[in-house]
C-alpha cells in the first residue's frame, strides 16, 4: 500500500527488474492503456525473457530504459521507480509507504 497526497491509501504495483547488476523498478502499469503488464500474476517477460510485456495488447519494454519498443505504445515509456539495495534489501526510495501497525510474532 502507499499513501497518496491526500493521505488515502491505495495498492501500488510495481515491478522490480535486475538488469545486469542493476536493479530498476517501474510502475506495473502499461502506458498505453493503464493495464498491469503481467499477462498472468507476475508473469512480465516476453517469451525470449529480455523484454517485458504488457499481456494486454503485447507492448514490449526494454528492461534498462522502460521505453515501449513495440506495440500500441511504441516510443512511450513505463513509469520508474526509484530504488536502492542496502544491506541486500530492496528499498523504494522517495515514497511513503504505509507500514502494518502488528507487530511480528516472535
Amino acid at each position: 500500500m502507499i499513501v497518496d497526497h491526500d493521505g488515502n491509501q491505495r495498492p501500488w504495483s510495481i515491478v522490480v527488474v535486475r538488469w545486469g547488476k542493476t536493479v530498476l523498478g517501474y510502475l506495473n502499469r502499461c502506458p498505453h492503456n493503464g493495464v498491469n503488464l503481467d499477462w498472468e500474476r507476475n508473469e512480465f517477460l516476453d517469451p525470449y525473457g529480455v523484454r517485458l510485456m504488457c499481456g494486454k495488447h503485447g507492448s514490449t519494454f526494454e528492461l534498462g530504459t522502460g521505453r515501449c519498443v513495440e506495440g500500441p505504445c511504441k516510443g512511450r515509456a513505463l513509469t520508474p521507480i526509484a530504488l536502492t539495495v542496502l544491506d541486500g534489501d530492496i528499498c523504494v526510495v522517495g515514497v511513503r509507504l504505509v507500514e502494518d501497525d502488528t507487530p511480528f510474532d516472535e
